[in-house]
């Protein structure tokens, strides 16, 4: 979800600018892991913008969670290992191309097709209203 919200936030986002923010946040999680606090943000100022976009929901995500239930429910190995997930899928998906967009147009494929607005159901002329 996090991919799909940075190409509707992000102007110009490609490929290549998701792998760079997916390889940064893998390193990222796998140093936290291992007991460091490292956070290694890509220079790319688009991937730098995804990378950030991805830290502020998974925390407040895992704010969220510990609030209903009062226990942690992101475990970081669990969020390293949906990152490696997306990265091996964009590695390959890559048709080393400049601005390919074969990736995150696939990720986009994943996600069930938004509703149509309650208001459009009950125009004039469309048979049926919200029962259709």
């Amino acid at each position: 979800m996090v991919i799909s919200e940075g190409l509707q936030r992000i102007d110009g986002i490609v490929d290549s600018d998701a792998r760079t923010a997916l390889t940064s946040l893998a390193e990222t999680y796998r140093t936290r892991q291992s007991g460091l606090i490292y956070e290694s943000k890509p220079k790319n100022p688009i991937a730098a913008a995804l990378f950030e976009l991805f830290e502020l929901r998974v925390s407040e995500y895992t704010q969220a969670q510990a609030q209903q239930t009062g226990l942690p429910a992101v475990l970081e190995g669990h969020v390293f290992g949906a990152i490696l997930f997306y990265l091996r899928l964009a590695q390959q998906l890559d048709n080393k191309r400049r601005y390919s967009r074969s990736f995150l147009d696939a990720v986009l494929g994943f996600l069930p097709p938004s509703p149509a607005p309650l208001d459009n159901l009950n125009r004039p002329g469309f048979p049926g209203g919200i029962f259709i």
